[in-house]
C-alpha cells in the first residue's frame, strides 16, 4: 500500500455541499420509481427481499463490531498511517469470509428454514453478497472522504443513482424487473461506486496495491 497525495483535498465547504446535493438528488429520484419495485416484484417476492437483505445488513454491521466508523476516524487525523488501511482490508476480508462461510454452514447442516424460513438458498447468497459490496462501497466512501476527495466520489454516487432510476423505470417498463434481476442491478450500481472510489484512490495514488 502506497500513500502519498497528489491532488489537494475538497474544502470543508466543498465536501459538505457535494454530499447535500446528493442527498437532494437521491430523495428526488427516489419520487421517480416510487412503488415500483413494489408493485412488479409482488408482495411474497418483496417481503422475502426486505427480510433477507435487512437480515445481511444487519449482520454485517453486528459483526463489524464499530471498527468501521473507528477507521474513519482515525484515518482522518492520520492520514499517513498505512497500517490503518492494511488492519481494516484484512478485518473485513476475515468477517466477508465468516458471513459467507456460516451462510454455507447453516445451509448444509439443514438450519436454513430455522434462520431464513421459506427462503431460497440462491437469494439467501444473493442478499449476502449485496450486503458484503454495501459494506465494501462505505469502505470505499469512509476512506475517499477521510482523505478529502469526498466531492469526486459524490459526482460517481449521483451517476450511480441516475443509472439506478433509469433502470429501474427500464426493467418496470419492459415487465423484467424480478427478484433476480433486482439483485443483478444492485450489483452493477454497487460495483460502479466501488470501481470508482477505487480508481480515485488509486489515481492520487492514496490507495494503491501492486
Amino acid at each position: 500500500i502506497v500513500i502519498e497525495n497528489i491532488l489537494p483535498q475538497d474544502s470543508i465547504k466543498k465536501r459538505y455541499a457535494s454530499k447535500l446535493v446528493t442527498n437532494l438528488i437521491q430523495f428526488a429520484l427516489g419520487f421517480v420509481t416510487l412503488g415500483m419495485v413494489p408493485r412488479a416484484l409482488g408482495p411474497e417476492a418483496y417481503g422475502n427481499l426486505g427480510f433477507l437483505t435487512t437480515f445481511f445488513t444487519r449482520t454485517t454491521k453486528f459483526l463489524s463490531l464499530g471498527v468501521p466508523a473507528a477507521y474513519y476516524i482515525k484515518l482522518s487525523k492520520r492520514q499517513d498511517e498505512k497500517k490503518l488501511i492494511g488492519f481494516f482490508i484484512y478485518f473485513s476480508i476475515l468477517m466477508i469470509l465468516l458471513i459467507f462461510t456460516s451462510t454455507l454452514g447453516i445451509i448444509t447442516l439443514g438450519l436454513q428454514e430455522t434462520i431464513w424460513p421459506d427462503q431460497k438458498g440462491i437469494f439467501i447468497f444473493a442478499a449476502a453478497m449485496f450486503a458484503v459490496l454495501k459494506y465494501t462501497f462505505q469502505f470505499f466512501r469512509q476512506t475517499n472522504d477521510a482523505f478529502g476527495y469526498t466531492f469526486r466520489y459524490e459526482i460517481a454516487i449521483i451517476l450511480q443513482n441516475i443509472f439506478a432510476t433509469g433502470l429501474v423505470v427500464l426493467l418496470y417498463f419492459t415487465n423484467t424487473l424480478t427478484l433476480k434481476s433486482f439483485f443483478l442491478m444492485q450489483y452493477f450500481l454497487l460495483f460502479f461506486v466501488i470501481i470508482s472510489g477505487w480508481r480515485i484512490l488509486r489515481n492520487n495514488k492514496i490507495f494503491l496495491s501492486k
